[in-house]
């Protein structure tokens, strides 16, 4: 499911496939419904919001390093 993100630069579409939710687990050492959680429950940490935002930017179609530059 693709979703728009208004961000830097406009709208762009942002999606979270199994390739992206599998690199998130990795870069976060933490499954995704971890981080949903952390998120919702205000644990957050920056790497969440960064990770989330970097990897569903790419999912939706943004080169790997734009999407980089964007977050």
């Amino acid at each position: 499911m693709m979703s728009e993100l208004n961000w830097l630069g406009g709208e762009h579409d942002f999606a979270l496939r199994i390739g992206e939710l599998r690199a998130l687990q990795d870069k976060l050492d933490s499954g995704p419904e971890e981080v949903l959680n952390r998120l919702r429950f205000g644990t957050w940490r920056i790497d969440d919001l960064i990770q989330v935002i970097r990897l569903g930017l790419i999912g939706g179609g943004v080169d790997k390093d734009e999407a980089k530059a964007l977050v």
